[in-house]
């Protein structure tokens, strides 16, 4: 396989190419990532963009939705006994894993995170699937009635996974 980016995107557009074989195709949910995080064009609009965030009526929504669903992860966290430390700030929740003992159960994260894909949702892994959190990241615009949904398909996943 060879990949090449950087070389061909030296404007600041993002330019990819990947040469490929079908057997490799695939890629695990957690090395979901990428160099053009901030290029030229995403700076362009940052002005606008942080002109929307200092609305205190926009940062008033992203605490409501993250408070609401980090309440519903903790009462989750009462039913199944693998549901660890939930945690966030805002919009970036992060709840641990934990086996009966509670140790990190880094082998359930993982299987957790595949399986969310089944229920609509994308969870990343912390320390990129060596970790035992799972990171919920909706976007910053999410209403109550999408942080429901969200709370709704993770209730889903913990049943599904057997987690009780």
């Amino acid at each position: 396989m060879i990949t090449t980016a950087k070389g061909l995107g030296g404007s600041g557009a993002q330019v990819a190419a990947i040469i490929t074989n079908e057997r490799l195709a695939g890629l695990p949910s957690h090395h979901h990532s990428f160099t053009y995080g901030a290029n030229l064009l995403a700076a362009a609009a940052a002005n606008a963009t942080l002109d929307i965030v200092r609305e205190p009526a926009f940062l008033a929504n992203v605490r409501a939705t993250g408070d609401h669903i980090m309440a519903r992860l903790r009462d989750a966290q009462k039913r199944y006994g693998a549901i660890g430390d939930v945690r966030g700030v805002g919009l970036m929740i992060g709840f641990e894993i934990v086996d009966s003992d509670g140790a990190p159960d880094t082998a359930l994260t993982n299987r957790l995170a595949e399986a969310a894909m089944h229920y609509g949702l994308i969870l990343r892994t912390s320390r990129y699937g060596l970790g035992n959190v799972l990171k919920v990241r909706p976007p910053l615009i999410l209403t109550m009635a999408e942080a429901d949904l969200i709370c709704d398909r993770l209730e889903a996943l913990f049943i599904g996974e057997n987690l009780e």
